[in-house]
């Protein structure tokens, strides 16, 4: 047999301990390829966006070129062939790059639908554009312009999204990250419109105070959110590089130039403008010199951002080649290693094996009766001994008897020695568990803390908790009184008894506690003797900065997220303060129904921007048996001090006016005019600017609806359930102050479908439907009313069981019941307290999220219908009327 001979003990043993050093070996390649893998697909985000930036650059020229032209400028009509030429080569190179890697960005029909950007692509950009620049210079509508930069800067984000840019580890490419990605497309988008907007009065002659004002924005938008943004994040950017692999010296010498350069260009403009804004006349205004300012900003901030997304790839080339280096070096030396130890590991085996060799042969001999036999073995070690005591054996048994005296003389110290080693590898081991930073623990099958915990435990579980042996595990880890310390017994009892696997008990421990200032991360695992478990060892490691980061990172994604959702969320805002200036009337009239009804639809809505630590706030209030202002004063105070806190990044103050801002673009103001100069009465022309102050007044219903998709699709994953959610007519144009409360009450419609309405995939399947649920939210605007149509196709309305819980609740009476139709019934749901749940969660069981909706609409004067087929789905309408009333009479 393999196993019965020493060389092949010796080999196996060899052999088990280069295991661990492959597989620790493994697990760090592993890991450094990660990050190496996370770098490159940055620099795949880059190479990206070199040809986008130089169609955004040709298409910018072209704008200013075309609309110079088309006022006379005959040089700048020269220009265009050469522009669209210039444009038609970025467009090859973008289409080049697209092809190899468009996919590992998901510039594909799945990767850009998951994010709603479907029509994002480049062969449609390719497509429109190559057909918009063929056309006539006369023929080119220069409206068409802001759609193209939007296409662009949605593939750049996109891009940015995908190639872990937005997520960059490291301070100084995250900042540089910030001035590619964002900050100078924002700017380069903001000099093309400003060149066209001063190109326009000035050849007008004439300045309107709406002009002036505009000019002054610009001026101001100019310095404070792009030039600032770009200094103080490159400057950011160079002060952070030293403390990333090293000073990068390609950055340090050629950003700085760069910059100065960029601002130098920047500076004079915004003065201009401000010159524009309080000048006399436009006629005075030096239009030669603003056109030369503006080409050179334009080329600065191109040069500039080019030169920045280089430095950006240097930087992540540097990061990549120090990762390189540290795992090469790493593979180097491990190999080393296992190569001198197996190198010593054969020289002691084949030492070994011969001399047990040869004395295995003499013990033979002398069995056999041959006592001249001499092993002739040398050397100072136990086999060296062995060897001489058969040679001495062979002389006489009185020297034998001697020897054997002297070898039990020989065998007394080697066991005193062996006593000694033994209390000095004691020690050393105390002393390592003395100093180890990690805390070791030893829990028993009487959940009791056993003799032999690593120092670090006082200093991690606190000093005041004066561990000791014999401690009860809650004790240890401070959880009298904790609601869940039974369950957490239960797990650990389990575990003792071994009948179950480890991941059904132990795992279900929490793997964080937070035990004083710290956050503790826990890790248990079993300790076996004989096959029996005999203790559970406690790794415990503090998490704190660990936690502390993780918390700033989702802080991070929710502040971009809501960067570029704005609009919706400054809108969310407003709706929010006149809600909880709604609850604070309702608690002095005594309504605490409508105030949870109010705090249910606020508690929605932020969860839906990722507002979670605020969402979290507002379910505690909801659990108070009766909700006072002070509460109401509670939750503005969290809304103000996040706002706060995020100022610089989102611009947004908790107690700003609160004034939308309308963007109206040249076809709608060319609108009025026609309209205005058809009128043939007073009356006619304020009828006329009514209804068109009124139409720019309104907002798309995707913007009062907000985050509601995105958040219902979280929702469906956090219940594990498979569900798309479409908006139609997410273009339709509402009445902000009658509709965003109605908008903003959807949430608890796509809550419940998602929580009671929709089966998991299974359940569909087994009811011969798709394994994905639907919910349409369809939005409308009709002559004389806005419409909402909401539906989904799970398993409809249990009418038995609302009719139980209204009973129940004393909504309902036996006698009302024999005369109420089905569709009666079936509106029993919007009754306040209607929740058919059993339980209360920060998700529903209240059953106040349908009455919230029910009140929002009678609100509005509008009325409310349900439909719903058991096993096929529910469909509620909303139709709110519309009503226009004078801006005149409004301002009066």
């Amino acid at each position: 047999m393999f196993f019965n001979s020493i060389s092949s003990k010796l080999a196996t043993v060899g052999l088990s301990f280069t295991i661990p050093i492959a597989t620790m070996l493994s697990l760090m390649i592993a890991a450094k390829q990660k990050d190496i893998n996370f770098a490159t697909q940055e620099n795949l985000g880059n190479r990206y966006q070199m040809p986008l930036e130089g169609i955004m650059e040709g298409l910018s020229q072209h704008r200013i070129a075309t609309q110079r032209a088309a006022f006379g400028d005959s040089e700048s009509a020269q220009e265009l062939p050469l522009l669209r030429k210039k444009i038609e080569q970025s467009l090859a190179e973008l289409n080049a790059i697209n092809s190899k890697i468009g996919p590992d960005l998901q510039f594909t029909p799945d990767g850009l639908g998951k994010r709603k950007r479907e029509e994002f692509t480049a062969e449609r950009l390719t497509q429109d554009l190559t057909a918009f620049l063929a056309q006539d210079v006369s023929q080119i509508k220069t409206s068409e312009y802001p759609r193209f930069f939007s296409h662009i800067r949605t593939m750049i984000t996109h891009a940015g999204d995908t190639s872990n840019l937005i997520l960059d580890p490291d301070l100084d490419s995250y900042y540089l990250m910030d001035v590619t990605l964002l900050a100078l497309p924002q700017i380069e988008d903001r000099i093309q419109e400003i060149a066209t907007f001063v190109e326009s009065i000035y050849q007008s002659g004439t300045i309107s105070n709406s002009q002036r004002i505009q000019a002054s924005v610009y001026a101001a938008f100019l310095k404070e959110a792009d030039l600032d943004r770009v200094v103080l994040s490159s400057q950011t950017a160079l002060n952070e590089d030293q403390n990333f692999y090293g000073i990068n010296t390609s950055m340090q010498k050629t950003l700085p130039i760069g910059l100065e350069l960029f601002k130098q260009s920047i500076d004079p403009t915004i003065a201009e403008l401000k010159v524009l804004a309080e000048g006399p006349s436009p006629k005075s205004f030096d239009i030669t010199k603003f056109r030369v300012m503006i080409d050179r900003d334009l080329k600065n901030t191109y040069d500039y951002h080019k030169l920045a997304i280089d430095e950006l790839n240097n930087l992540l080339f540097a990061r990549i080649g120090d990762i390189e280096a540290n795992k090469s070096q790493a593979i180097i030396w491990t190999m080393l290693s296992l190569a001198l130890s197996v190198v010593l590991f054969v020289a002691i085996a084949i030492s070994l094996t011969r001399r047990v060799s040869r004395i295995s042969q003499a013990t033979r001999m002398i069995a056999g009766g041959n006592l001249a036999v001499r092993v002739g073995a040398q050397g100072g070690d136990e086999l060296g001994h062995l060897a001489r005591s058969f040679d001495q054996m062979t002389d006489n048994v009185e020297r034998l008897n001697k020897e054997i005296a002297h070898k039990n003389a020989d065998l007394q110290d080697v066991n005193q020695n062996l006593e000694q080693i033994v209390a000095e590898r004691t020690v050393t081991i105390n002393t390592i568990l003395d100093n180890v930073k990690f805390g070791f623990l030893l829990i028993g099958r009487d959940l009791l803390l056993r003799e032999g915990f690593s120092k670090s435990c006082h200093d991690l579980l606190e000093p005041q908790n004066k561990l000791r042996q014999g401690m009860a595990f809650r004790e240890v880890f401070q959880l009298q009184g904790h609601r869940s310390i039974p369950l957490y017994e239960s797990f650990l009892e389990q575990a003792f008894e071994d009948f179950l696997p480890e991941e059904m008990t132990l795992q279900q421990l929490p793997k964080r506690l937070k035990i004083g200032a710290r956050i503790l991360s826990i890790q248990v695992t079993s300790v076996k003797h004989a096959g029996q478990i005999t203790n559970l060892l406690f790794t415990i490691t503090d998490a704190t900065n660990l936690e502390k980061a993780e918390r700033e990172n989702t802080k991070h994604k929710v502040l971009v997220r809501l960067l570029r959702e704005i609009e919706a969320f400054r809108n969310y805002l407003e709706e929010t303060k006149t809600r909880l200036t709604l609850a604070r009337q309702l608690i002095r009239t005594g309504d605490q129904l409508k105030v949870r009804a109010e705090l249910h639809t606020i508690k929605g809505n932020t969860a839906a921007f990722d507002l979670m630590d605020i969402a979290a706030l507002v379910h505690n209030i909801e659990d108070l048996p009766d909700i006072e202002v002070d509460s109401i004063d509670m939750i503005q105070k969290e809304f103000e001090l996040f706002l706060e806190e995020n100022f610089e990044i989102l611009q947004i103050s908790f107690q700003g006016e609160g004034q939308d801002t309308l963007t109206i673009e040249q076809k709608h103001l060319d609108d009025i005019v026609v309209r205005i100069r058809g009128t043939k009465s007073n009356d006619e022309l304020v009828s006329t600017v009514d209804n068109w102050v009124a139409d720019m007044r309104y907002k798309q219903a995707r913007v009062l609806i907000g985050a509601l998709p995105e958040y219902g699709e979280r929702l469906a994953q956090r219940f594990e359930k498979s569900v798309d959610i479409k908006l139609v007519g997410a273009d339709t144009r509402m009445d902000p102050e009658v509709m965003r409360p109605i908008m903003h009450s959807l949430i608890h419609l796509v809550r419940n479908s998602i929580d009671h309405g929709m089966e998991s995939s299974d359940e569909r399947l087994d009811c011969q439907k798709s394994a994905k649920g639907t919910i349409l939210i369809h939005c409308e605007a009709l002559n004389d009313a806005w419409q909402v149509t909401f539906a989904d196709d799970g398993r409809g309305i249990n009418v038995t069981k609302v009719i139980q819980k209204a009973l129940k609740s004393g909504h309902l009476s036996e006698e009302s019941l024999t005369t109420m139709s089905y569709d009666q019934k079936l509106s029993l749901i919007f009754l306040s307290g209607m929740s058919t749940s059993e339980n209360i969660t920060d998700i529903s069981g209240r059953g106040v999220g349908m009455s919230a909706v029910h009140h929002a609409v009678e609100e509005a004067s509008g009325t409310l219908t349900v439909s719903s087929k058991e096993g096929q789905g529910t469909t509620i309408q909303i139709r709110i009327p519309r009503a226009r009333e004078s801006v005149y009479k409004k301002a009066s």
